[in-house]
């Protein structure tokens, strides 16, 4: 009875925030971004995370829980699985995906507020800029037009980071289950939060033995996450025999570690990656913050240490186990991984400058949120990679490539006689979840009549140089910073229109 009744009082507590001012204000954006995207083609790893791996599970009716070696990157399927459910409910469209990630979308938002309040219980000023700078995050935002599991991600984490700032071993439970069935990723992130409770909690440590039974203690909310993983990783090596990505997938070698020098390259890539897109006066002031304190010119209140601490340790986790080990290997340093990264060190740099002996401390938070709502028109030559998932400059591809669509159809070209990358060849059942299972020829295989360009591909980017030299300009469009062009390879005969 008690059981039932806390439930029926929470309900209409629930019911009362989502209708606050305070939730309204911060999840408005995200709910225009998600009324502008819902019908909006799958995009880069989506491809794969929200295409093919639902589009198994809905044709075979799941009938098996492990995926072909052709689709399986070596993460736990329940994404797949819970989109293709949501398609035997809905039917199999983009909308339906978009609408998938909705729930996910609110749950992140009430946790960014939840961990304001948290860390400034009584300063709601500083709970205020704390989820605002975690929320505006460009890399965040966008992913959150896309039919992304980083978006689970990313509200799973909030949820298990806020169970341990209030303590709450059931919440971080869930919290840690959900993350288990994710990815591997997030996998990596709940045994970097187990280190976060350990540092958080050690207050509770015994003066005199019992620190086993204290580290025991705190694993036990992680101990059903971490049964899941491992029965499902065990079953997936007994069956397939590989865990990771099978050796002759086209991930294959993003699994190989690089040479010294590639991977001196990848260090300085990951350290680009931390301040791209906007993020750069964050990570800057954070970074100055730091070393303040360490040179103890910022002295940290006794009631607020062990929360600072446990931060820092946070943050050394999160870079030494789900950071750092990418850049050992080739093709990994994606935007989207370092999410948890640059979340914790938005959140340090609010921690440090809450206690900071400044006197002007609203422009720079407000500096830090424009400067990172600028990353959205940060742009690159074409010869340098872009990372396009993590701007909403984005956006204006996904009409463009309809009109090209259209352009080609018009004109009789059929998708044989057209080249192009991943990001625009696939077959329209694969990127629009329709039934038309023709794809475009493969660019770097095939040689044929016409090239299908844009630069969000930054594999194409690499090669355009000798489409503009040798071929015909077709079809040429730009809006914003997405620039589409169809070629047309003058060694075949002209067709007339």
């Amino acid at each position: 009875m008690a059981g039932r009744e806390n439930a029926e009082r929470l309900i209409p507590e629930t019911m009362k925030f989502l209708l606050s001012r305070k939730f309204v204000f911060f999840f408005i954006p995200y709910l225009i971004l998600y009324l502008l995207s819902a019908h909006n083609a799958l995009f880069w790893d989506t491809l794969q995370f929200a295409g093919d791996h639902p589009t198994w599970y809905y044709d075979t009716g799941f009938r098996y829980l492990l995926l072909p070696d052709a689709c399986d990157s070596g993460h736990p399927p329940a994404f797949g699985m819970y989109l293709a459910f949501l398609w035997k409910l809905a039917g199999r469209s983009l909308w339906v995906s978009h609408t998938a990630l909705l729930p996910f979308i609110v749950l992140l938002v009430v946790q960014a507020i939840r961990t304001g309040e948290l860390l400034f219980p009584q300063q709601k000023r500083y709970a205020f800029w704390a989820t605002l700078i975690v929320l505006s995050e460009s890399v965040l935002l966008t992913q959150c037009t896309l039919v992304s599991p980083d978006i689970c991600l990313m509200a799973f984490f909030l949820l298990a980071l806020n169970a341990v700032l209030s303590r709450s071993r059931g919440q971080l439970a869930v919290a840690v289950l959900l993350m288990a069935i994710l990815s591997n990723r997030a996998i990596m992130v709940a045994f970097v939060l187990y280190l976060f409770r350990l540092s958080y909690d050690r207050q509770f440590v015994p003066a005199y033995g019992g620190r086993l039974r204290y580290l025991l203690k705190q694993v036990l909310p992680f101990l059903p996450g971490a049964l899941v993983a491992i029965a499902y990783f065990s079953y997936h090596y007994y069956v397939k025999g590989w865990i990771g990505a099978p050796k002759d997938s086209r991930w294959s070698a993003g699994f190989e570690i690089v040479a010294p020098g590639r991977m001196a390259l990848n260090f300085l890539v990951l350290g680009w990656r931390l301040v791209d897109l906007g993020k750069v006066a964050t990570f800057l002031v954070s970074a100055y913050l730091l070393v303040q304190w360490l040179r103890k010119k910022i002295i940290v209140p006794d009631d607020r240490r062990v929360l600072v601490i446990s931060f820092a340790w946070l943050l050394a986790g999160l870079l030494v186990f789900t950071a750092l080990p990418l850049a050992l290997y080739q093709g990994l340093l994606t935007h989207r991984y370092f999410l948890p990264v640059t979340t914790v060190i938005a959140l340090l740099a609010v921690l440090l400058l809450a206690v900071a002996p400044l006197k002007h401390k609203g422009p720079i938070f407000r500096l830090m949120v424009l400067v990172q709502l600028s990353g959205h028109f940060w742009t690159y030559p074409r010869s340098v990679s872009q990372g396009w998932e993590g701007t909403l400059g984005h956006l204006y591809f996904y009409g463009m490539r309809k009109d090209f669509l259209a352009y080609m159809q018009q004109r009789g070209i059929s998708k044989g006689q057209v080249a192009s990358s991943s990001t625009l060849m696939q077959s329209g059942k694969k990127i629009d979840l329709t039934n038309d299972t023709t794809a475009f020829r493969d660019f770097e295989k095939d040689t044929v009549q016409y090239v299908w360009y844009c630069n969000v591909s930054n594999a194409m980017n690499r090669t355009v140089g000798y489409y503009f030299k040798h071929y015909e300009i077709v079809k040429r469009e730009k809006k914003g910073h997405v620039e589409m062009i169809l070629f047309r390879n003058p060694a075949y005969p002209q067709r007339l229109p």
